[in-house]
């Protein structure tokens, strides 16, 4: 038999890195459980198995390292195949714990950003007439200001930066803008997304006779912060779609109006889409109804309660996402397959009828085109529950699974919610737990076209949607039956 012997010289070298990787193998292991605890997505019934069986394997794997009954036998070649084969195990060991803990990390970090921040900034604009040649250098000019404003007084402060004014409130933006054109006051101060929306009219002679004078931003503090609520029972969860680009805290019109109802015990999804020109009160007003997509010039909060008066419904939670946000998702998941109702063409792109593999740029064409319809708006919901649709079953792919850690750190900050960092990680453990396969139907509201007068824009005349009471009724109706009542 040939006889096998490692010279002294290997025989430290391998001693050395048994108790090298030994220690390494140790620290990966504590920043596992680190990350495996901190994040709290693993099921409560797996965790204790989990925990035990990793620390015994793992303690198992340094003693055979470290012990010197291992190190006598290394001079023979079962001795040595038995330390090499422990340091390859260590090696695998080590990078699936540092693998868990970066996972972990980046999940943690992700949840984070999702958070809607307890202080944003909101840009206002200091309004004339063009025709007045008003100067910012005067003091005491009247100067309107909406009283809703709920940080009026920062408003305020922020103003008198740029001009000593005089400041008169008023109730609604009609109202302050029609004194602005009767020459009542010298100036009003908008938000600078009121002032886009003007610009973006088609009959826009109020917009071309203004003049902004200066433009400042204030930090404002949101009314509600985040929610932490049972999960585990049916919620509905507002998806609102900002018409913008860029920073999706900026304030705007909510183009996109979804309800999510969520039930966890049935686990079935309904998507309900409402309109964006659906005429409503807006949540607190009185008199003349408005657009629901204005109800987002006044924050998320105002679109909320504006569609809990419509519905009948609490809505605890609400995501806020933009044009920017869609695009980054779609691609982050490598494209979706949307199934379209319709031939038709938007942006450059070619829609037919049937499942379509989309990017991101085209996902949002196929999203925001609603002149191709004769549904126009309603027709427009409806392809955008067809993404949701296709986005949430490219999510739940094992090909998407395998991108867990990129998907993460791509989509940070592309995306705002109210829901709380805790009851997101229920949401997401009950799901690891079930495994179940969520059922997801849609339904929209519908209503007849017109022109009418809105609470935001005042004298001039826009295009609304009066709604349909049966229709509205039978959303309803669906609601309650998806959460159980």
């Amino acid at each position: 038999m040939e006889k096998f012997k490692l010279n002294l010289r290997n025989k430290v070298v391998l001693r050395r890195a048994s108790s090298t990787l030994a220690i390494v193998v140790a620290i990966s292991y504590v920043l596992a459980v680190y990350a495996a605890f901190t994040t709290n997505l693993v099921p409560g019934k797996y965790l204790g198995a989990l925990y035990l069986v990793s620390f015994l394997a793992t303690a198992a794997l340094v003693y055979g390292l470290v012990s010197k009954r291992v190190s006598k036998r290394v001079s023979k070649r079962s001795g040595y195949k038995l330390r090499v084969l422990l340091l390859v195990v260590a090696l695998v060991g080590t990078v699936l714990n540092l693998y868990v803990y970066s996972v972990g990390m980046a999940t943690s970090s992700f949840l984070n950003s999702t958070q809607q921040a307890g202080q944003s900034y909101e840009e206002y604009a200091i309004v004339a007439l063009k025709d007045n040649n008003i100067s910012l250098n005067i003091p005491n000019q009247p100067t309107g200001i909406l009283k809703s404003e709920p940080d009026i007084a920062l408003v305020q402060a922020g103003a008198t930066k740029h001009t000593k004014a005089s400041f008169q409130q008023f109730d609604d933006p009609t109202s302050m803008v029609l004194s602005l054109q009767n020459n009542n006051v010298n100036m009003v101060i908008l938000k600078t997304s009121y002032v886009r929306t003007l610009q973006e009219l088609n009959n826009n002679q109020l917009y071309l006779s203004l003049q902004i004078l200066a433009t400042f931003k204030v930090a404002t503090t949101t009314t509600e912060g985040t929610v932490t609520g049972d999960v585990s029972r049916p919620f509905a969860i507002y998806i609102s779609g900002i018409d913008t680009y860029g920073d999706v805290s900026k304030t705007s019109r909510s183009d996109v109006n979804i309800l999510a109802v969520v039930n966890p015990k049935t686990h079935r999804i309904l998507l309900v889409n409402t309109p964006r020109d659906y005429y409503v009160q807006l949540h607190g007003t009185t008199g003349v109804k408005d657009k629901l997509t204005h109800a987002g010039l006044y924050g998320i909060d105002q679109s909320v309660a504006t569609l809990e008066d419509l519905y009948g419904i609490d809505i605890k939670y609400n995501i806020r996402i933009n044009f920017s946000s869609l695009v980054k998702l779609v691609d982050t998941l490598g494209g979706v397959d949307v199934d379209s109702e319709h031939n038709f063409s938007a942006d450059g792109y070619t829609f037919t009828q049937g499942v379509n593999t989309l990017d991101g740029k085209s996902a949002l064409a196929f999203s925001r085109n609603r002149y191709a319809f004769e549904g126009g708006d309603r027709t427009r919901g409806e392809n955008q529950m067809q993404v949701i649709k296709a986005i949430i079953s490219k999510i739940s792919s094992p090909a998407t699974i395998l991108k867990y850690q990129q998907i993460l750190g791509d989509l940070q900050g592309t995306f705002q919610t109210n829901m709380s960092t805790e009851s997101l990680t229920e949401l997401i453990r009950n799901q690891i737990d079930s495994l179940a396969k969520w059922n997801v139907s849609s339904s929209s509201v519908d209503g007849t076209g017109t022109s009418d007068y809105t609470y935001s824009m005042g004298r001039q005349k826009l295009y609304v949607m009066i709604p349909d009471q049966t229709s509205l009724n039978s959303a309803k109706n669906s609601i309650q039956s998806t959460l159980g009542q």
